[in-house]
């Protein structure tokens, strides 16, 4: 009897291991959104360096969940900066030179 009881505890860990690991595999990665207020790729949608939104404000206001890279420079929220960034629930990392693929 005792012999049966670990060998299910054992296959209940396996399993519960294995469903876990299929889980992380399966969810989606974490999607970022670009920022460069150099940028001249002209798209504007910041699914790239080379298409980054120029403007923080923007691509704040449109991203409320992925991850927000942001270039080196200075960013002034609408034209005014006495006026503060909103920044939601999502991270956001900055000074990047804008060729980056990697945070580290």
């Amino acid at each position: 009897m005792m012999i049966s009881m670990k060998k299910n505890m054992s296959f209940t860990r396996a399993f519960v291991l294995m469903f876990a690991t299929l889980l992380m595999l399966a969810a989606p990665a974490s999607a970022i959104i670009y920022v460069d207020k150099d940028a001249t790729g002209g798209g504007d949608d910041g699914n790239a360096w080379g298409s980054a939104y120029t403007n923080l404000a923007s691509a704040l206001n449109e991203n409320t969940t992925e991850e927000t890279w942001v270039a080196d420079g200075t960013y002034d929220p609408d034209e005014d900066a006495s006026d503060t960034f909103q920044i939601d629930n999502h991270p956001v990392y900055g000074g990047f030179n804008g060729t980056e693929t990697l945070r580290t």
